[in-house]
């Protein structure tokens, strides 16, 4: 959102520099992106958030200014005009829906006259990007930009019946709107209607048949809160945004949309030179239940890591507009009727840190408590802190982390699974390529492969941490995970040339992760069949501490050819919670042996049903302490050796005594005993 220095100076002090006010603007979560100098005045362009839309105007820009700052914030006039003459013009108003308009006003204004607006305001609306169209059009625009709440002025003498009904469109009805479109309306369209058709495309657009014009004498003034579901799904549908629409989307005030008709109600009668002829129609809620929060500044030291002051506290609070009620360290906060956004105590806790500034939060590390068993327990900030560690130590393997949508179209979900039950659709989505949330990290990372693979970039070595979404019967459940993707060619060195990114490289890379946190956990896998794996390949689960942890595998060729993917693409999906569980927040370290290792080969012919992971389980198992590593070192599938559906796998067994030298009986002996479970497992020892 645009905003004028100048105009801004109406109602709040401002001795910083705009460098210096931007900074302090920007570090109190209103984010300066752009600054320009336009006839002698500074625009600032100003990032407003979806819950905050008491700031898309100057007023809630300066009283946020005047907390940031310290400085004094006042309010433009907005006493209301008593009524020139006795109105004996039918002035009938109802609202019929009444979930689409919570509150309706209608002034109506006689001897208008249109002309040329002031040049100081139609240079304030030009510099914001407004056109001057007249007095009394500008005047609304105007009041939009100084309050945040969109009026409408019809020309009463165009309104059939002398009535305003605000209902739901009928079906098949139409509406000529502003701008010279003629608009086929939906039933759940909100309309402004006189007693013959629509006028009004509520909170969105005008009609053409109630346009002001140079005749115009008599002005209706609407000021209202519309529903902004509502407006929404209107406007999207529609394809229409306006600037009112952009405000009724997000709430407006409730009691502001009588400020904002007192506001006008000045102007039009010194620019316009209007007569209030009243009565005026005000219809609906006046104002939302109050809601009052209690906080304790134990509770901001609790979240913020500091607290101000009980003074400070109370003045930060009261600049803000609430009404606070202190007892000691102890505040009973009664927040203005514009900050619906200010529910719970976290949210006062967050808007006192932002007027304080993010920048004077002190940065402490999390404390480790430990139980009587001497375990560690895990601080709240932990998982996000082993997160970041993980993407570090994936980045420094040379993978790129990249974010991706989380909803996606049924089609793409199709590609992947066959049935799509398990999926959660999104109740209203905005386009079908956003029906559905993501089950899987997976379908967007094949989305980016096939992007870079089109662009002739065929080496993707890629990763996301994020959300995924289930629906497990009635329950709809959210989990994170990290999601691994290769494609193309590994790097190579000066002794091997580079060559495609496989399984093995894949269950490399989930090990080393794994054993860059805890040197002693095992990682072992399971055959899985997954639905978008492909079933010739391998397609394993990882399993960590008896627990599952996720999936590995090679993507099934229906998905490749549909992204149109050449070579083997391998990728790995893993649920977050369940690796920080099995892997531990600190690095386990172990001496260097004192003593020296006995190694031992076994070369094994076994049928290929049997996992190399099932055989070296079988070799620790029996081996016991004495085994410190047990490595694959060969495969061989020679028919004049192996037989058909067999393979050939040759292993090193490393054994080593922590406290004292093994003697080449204690080594043989293992080494027998390890050689009788293989062969009960099926192997065969091959001698050469």
């Amino acid at each position: 959102m645009k905003v004028s220095l100048e105009w801004l100076k109406e109602f709040v002090q401002i001795r910083l520099p705009v460098e210096k006010l931007s900074e302090r603007l920007t570090m109190g979560g209103l984010e300066v992106t752009k600054t320009e100098k336009k006839e002698g005045d500074t625009i600032l362009e100003i990032e407003i958030t979806p819950n905050r839309p008491d700031l898309l105007s100057h007023i809630g820009i300066a009283r946020d200014i005047a907390a940031l700052t310290g400085m004094r914030f006042k309010l433009p006039s907005h006493h209301p005009l008593r009524a020139h003459t006795r109105n004996t013009l039918p002035l009938r108003i109802s609202i019929q829906d009444k979930k689409g308009c919570l509150r309706y006003i209608g002034k109506l204004f006689s001897q208008i006259e249109i002309g040329e607006t002031p040049a100081w305001m139609k240079e304030r609306l030009e510099r914001l990007g407004f056109r001057s169209v007249n007095n009394v059009v500008d005047i609304t625009n105007y009041i939009l930009l100084e309050e945040g709440q969109p009026l409408h002025a019809f020309d009463y003498d165009r309104i059939e019946g002398g009535a305003l009904i605000i209902r739901s469109a009928r079906r098949g009805e139409t509406l000529l709107t502003i701008d010279g479109v003629q608009r086929v309306l939906h039933t759940e369209d909100l309309v402004i209607a006189d007693a013959e058709k629509p006028v009004a495309l509520a909170g969105v657009l005008g009609g053409k048949a109630t346009e002001l014009g140079p005749a115009t004498k008599r002005v209706l003034l609407e000021s209202a809160y519309f529903d902004p579901i509502r407006i929404r799904r209107t406007s999207k549908r529609l394809g229409i945004t306006t600037e009112s629409s952009y405000r009724f989307e997000r709430g407006v005030s409730l009691e502001g949309v009588r400020r904002g008709a007192d506001r006008a109600s000045l102007l039009f009668q010194k620019w316009a030179k209007g007569e209030w002829t009243g009565p005026f129609k005000d219809l609906g809620k006046k104002s939302f239940p109050t809601k009052r929060i209690s906080i304790s500044l134990q509770d901001l030291d609790r979240t913020l890591g500091i607290s101000p002051s009980v003074s400070k506290t109370r003045a930060f609070l009261e600049a803000l507009g609430c009404r606070v009620n202190a007892r000691g360290r102890f505040f009973r906060i009664t927040p203005p009727s514009f900050r619906r956004d200010l529910k719970e105590s976290v949210d006062v806790a967050e808007e006192i840190g932002r007027v304080l500034g993010y920048d004077h939060i002190p940065v402490t590390v999390p404390l480790r408590k430990r139980t009587s068993l001497g375990k560690d327990i895990q601080p709240v900030g932990v998982e996000r802190v082993t997160t970041e560690q993980i993407k570090d130590f994936l980045v420094s393997q040379g993978l790129f982390e990249v974010v991706t949508y989380s909803l996606l179209s049924r089609a793409l979900l199709k590609v992947f699974f066959s049935d799509d039950t398990f999926a959660i659709p999104v109740r209203n989505p905005i386009s079908l390529e956003q029906e559905l949330m993501r089950p899987s990290l997976i379908l967007r990372l094949a989305e980016v492969a096939a992007h870079n693979h089109h662009r002739r970039v065929e080496k993707v070595p890629i990763f996301e941490v994020g959300p995924v979404y289930e629906k497990d019967g009635g329950l709809y459940q959210e989990r994170k995970k990290l999601g691994i993707l290769l494609s193309g060619e590994g790097p190579g060195n000066w002794r091997t040339k580079p060559s495609s990114y496989d399984f093995f490289d894949l269950k490399g890379r989930c090990e080393a992760l794994v054993k860059s946190f805890d040197a002693s956990l095992e990682c072992v896998y399971q055959k899985k069949m997954v639905p978008f794996l492909s079933p010739q390949g391998p397609s394993m689960a990882l399993v960590l501490g008896g627990r599952e942890v996720g999936i590995l595998g090679e993507l099934a060729p229906s998905v490749t050819h549909f992204f149109d993917l050449k070579g083997k693409i391998v990728v790995a999906e893993l649920d977050l919670s369940e690796l920080i569980r099995a892997i531990s927040s600190s690095k386990k370290y172990a001496p260097l042996p004192k003593y020296p290792s006995v190694r031992r080969d076994i070369s094994l012919i076994i049928g290929k049903e049997t996992s190399s992971e099932e055989l070296i389980r079988a070799i620790r198992e029996e081996g016991g302490e004495w085994v410190r590593e047990v490595s694959l070192f060969d495969t061989y599938s020679d028919p004049r050796v192996v037989p058909a559906g067999s393979r050939g796998l040759s292993y090193r067994i490393e054994f080593l005594h922590p406290d004292r030298t093994l003697t080449d009986e204690e080594v043989n002996e293992k080494y027998q005993a390890i050689l009788e479970t293989l062969k009960r497992r099926g192997a065969k020892i091959r001698s050469n």
